[in-house]
């Protein structure tokens, strides 16, 4: 499953546009592999309504069991 983002919500977290969140996936990454060589300083941020939206698919797919950890290195 895959939420395509608004232009306005890209602008709100500083995205290009067009972009989409996969949302029956997740990243397992070993604690020790789990750094930021950037910064953590926050881009941007999205509005409490499409985290909402986020919230739901996600909640979804791992109820019909398609939620999956996929392993980064």
């Amino acid at each position: 499953m895959s939420l395509a983002i608004s232009q306005m919500e890209c602008r709100r977290a500083g995205l290009d546009f067009p972009c989409w969140i996969i949302l029956d996936e997740y990243n397992r990454v070993e604690l020790d592999k789990a750094f930021d060589f950037e910064t953590t300083t926050p881009i941007g941020t999205f509005s409490p309504a499409f985290l909402k939206t986020v919230a739901s698919t996600v909640k979804q797919a791992a109820a019909a069991r398609k939620l999956a950890g996929v392993a980064r290195s």
